[in-house]
């Protein structure tokens, strides 16, 4: 019996055949030679989204070894094509990431401010609000 290539046992199958491709043709370019692998071949075809649906509806479910694996896959993809992301940033990129979790940041201490001084000035008391 075939796997549906759309399944999640299709989908899992796919994203493992085709991370174990890179790095045997990365093995075989880094021991011969050749054109080095390029990693967006591999993930560009990569699908979870079934992975992704299946451990959704079973987060409510008892715990099991097929649930723990498909969350385990999504988890491990999501975390390669992550790095990846990370590894072909230029630096105008992460300059760009800085500025933005800077503002970011500076908006979470303007507000966690605001609350705290209204606590501790006693303006919010159990139950109430600002």
């Amino acid at each position: 019996m075939a796997i549906d290539a759309n399944s999640a046992v299709g989908q899992t199958q796919t994203i493992y055949t085709q991370l174990a491709q890179y790095f045997t043709d990365m093995n075989t370019y880094l021991a011969s030679g050749g054109a080095c692998p390029d990693f967006t071949t591999y993930i560009s075809s990569i699908d979870y989204s079934e992975i992704h649906r299946v451990t959704s509806l079973s987060q409510a479910s008892s715990a099991n070894y097929p649930n723990g694996a498909a969350i385990e896959s999504a988890h491990h993809i999501m975390a390669v094509i992550r790095e990846f992301a990370l590894r072909t940033k230029s630096k105008a990129d992460y300059y760009g990431d800085g500025q933005a979790d800077s503002s970011s940041e500076a908006n979470y201490y303007s507000t966690v401010k605001t609350s705290m001084v209204s606590m501790i000035s006693g303006l919010v008391t159990p139950g109430g609000s600002l």
